[in-house]
């Protein structure tokens, strides 16, 4: 009878660590998909504007790299400073934010 008690608290266990992972999972799914879902919105806005607007009017601006301004948020994170500082010193968009929260920056 013990036996079949610890085996059936085992197998609760398990459940419950294999519910919490899934919960995890879902939860980093969830955000990644929002931030998908607000680049893609942001690049058809971007493909939008420049579509319509005529080749005299298109300027282009000198911009500093995205992937170089996304790593030193990073870096700034790592050593303990605040994304909410760090993002509005760096001037990272909110779908840069996300990236970083998510943490697919690398």
């Amino acid at each position: 009878m013990l036996f079949i008690c610890v085996l059936a608290m085992a197998g609760y266990a398990l459940l419950t660590l294999h519910a919490t992972r899934q919960q995890r999972q879902i939860r980093r799914l969830a955000a990644q998909l929002e931030v998908f879902c607000d680049t893609s919105i942001a690049l058809g806005r971007s493909m939008d504007r420049l579509t319509t607007l005529r080749d005299d009017e298109r300027v282009v601006q000198n911009v500093s790299s995205r992937r170089w301004v996304l790593r030193e948020a990073r870096t700034r994170l790592q050593e303990g400073q605040d994304l909410a500082d760090v993002s509005h010193r760096l001037g990272l968009s909110r779908d840069e934010v996300g990236l970083l929260e998510v943490g697919l920056v690398r």
